[in-house]
């Protein structure tokens, strides 16, 4: 496993900034030697707060001096702003500063964690409150340093399996960074959404995110002919394995025939995802697939190509983003898709989770029970659908 514990976020990086004002977020960037934040306003009925998602960032060799300034320009800036309250989601503190005896933050209990937060920042732990996570307290990564044969080794069977029949089953992976094509993820989205009963991101939003240089759009296209290729996947296959992928979706046809299971256009795109790029770190984002199809391996060939072209570029993780917490049982909403993500291999990341500092109480209570009431509500409307 590699040492990623100094490595800024993107959530807290300039680039990150850019993509919030192009989002027409209000947002504040403060840099010295040895740390530096983002904070994004946001506005409640109540008055404003401060965001730092996955922030403050603090790099490994900071002192206590450098923790107290960087948290008084954020209190000063949150004063300057009217601020009910500061969001953070520190991401690494927990290697020991010179005279500190912090624990690593997976082995720490909910309210140990909140206490060491506080006592790492110097702030009132009397007005320091752990709130929902916004950003994954939890996520998966893969080095991918390791060789390859050893990557792939470590792939479920089942994973391993599918990784290497897709191009079989006519499915080819392509890459784009034009913002026009994000019709496709939206579209794949909404279609989930609809579905599930569950939110989607806005194409605008996700417009937004391509137009990012950091963001690239990786589509899973099929094809009823294998051999019709993009050109770079095309360059890429011997004739015996053209036939080969030929034969296999003769026999696929014949299945779908005998098992009644639906299969898509020519051409048709049955599922998108954005990754992010960052400082040697690719990270899974948006994504979405045509549950209509989920007996073809999409999904995996998404991830399985997005893997091997990051390692091809020298990059040193993978970053599957957010996960279920250990030991979640079955009922959790994200324990599929995690044991999806597990299925590659890797390693777990724990950070803190996301924190909110309250510099006024009286307001703060009365955020805390709108908040309440508007989640009451959508609950309700999501009952009556």
């Amino acid at each position: 496993m590699i040492n990623q514990e100094d490595q800024s976020p993107l959530l807290q990086s300039e680039d990150w900034q850019k993509l919030q004002n192009d989002l027409s977020e209000i947002t504040f960037f403060e840099e010295a030697s040895k740390y530096h934040f983002l904070a994004i306003k946001k506005t409640t009925p109540l008055g404003p707060y401060l965001y730092l998602p996955y922030g403050p960032y603090l790099d490994n060799s900071v002192t206590s001096t450098d923790i107290k300034t960087c948290i008084k320009q954020i209190k000063t800036l949150a004063k300057k702003e009217h601020a009910i309250f500061i969001r953070i989601e520190p991401q690494n503190f927990t290697k020991s500063i010179k005279n500190s005896n912090l624990k690593n933050m997976d082995v720490l209990s909910q309210k140990q964690k909140l206490f060491n937060v506080a006592q790492y920042f110097k702030l009132d732990q009397k007005h320091l409150k752990k709130t929902k996570d916004l950003n994954p307290a939890e996520t998966w990564c893969l080095d991918l340093t390791k060789p390859t044969s050893e990557i792939l080794k470590n792939f479920s069977q089942g994973t391993r399996t599918r990784h290497n029949t897709y191009q079989k089953k006519g499915l080819t992976v392509e890459i784009t960074r034009n913002p026009e094509d994000i019709k496709y993820l939206a579209e794949l989205q909404h279609k989930l959404a609809k579905e599930r009963h569950i939110a989607s991101f806005s194409e605008h939003y996700l417009k937004s995110e391509l137009s990012q240089p950091f963001a690239s759009l990786y589509l899973v296209r099929y094809h009823q002919n294998p051999e019709s290729k993009t050109p770079e996947l095309k360059q890429s296959k011997s004739k015996s394995l053209a036939t080969n992928a030929k034969n296999a979706f003769v026999e696929s046809t014949s299945n779908t025939a005998k098992n009644s299971k639906p299969m898509p256009k020519d051409g048709e795109i049955i599922a998108a995802s954005l990754f992010f790029d960052y400082h040697g770190t690719r990270f899974y984002m948006q994504s979405a697939a045509n549950q209509d199809f989920k007996h073809l391996p999409a999904t995996v060939a998404l991830l399985s190509h997005a893997i091997f072209t990051a390692k091809g570029s020298g990059f040193h993780t993978l970053d599957f983003w957010g996960i279920a917490p250990e030991n979640a049982d079955h009922s959790h909403p994200w324990y599929g898709f995690t044991e999806f993500k597990k299925s590659f291999g890797g390693y777990q990341k724990t950070y803190a989770g996301t924190y909110d500092y309250i510099l006024n109480p009286t307001k703060y209570k009365l955020y805390s029970l709108l908040r309440k009431a508007n989640r009451l509500k959508r609950k309700i409307l999501k009952s009556k659908d």
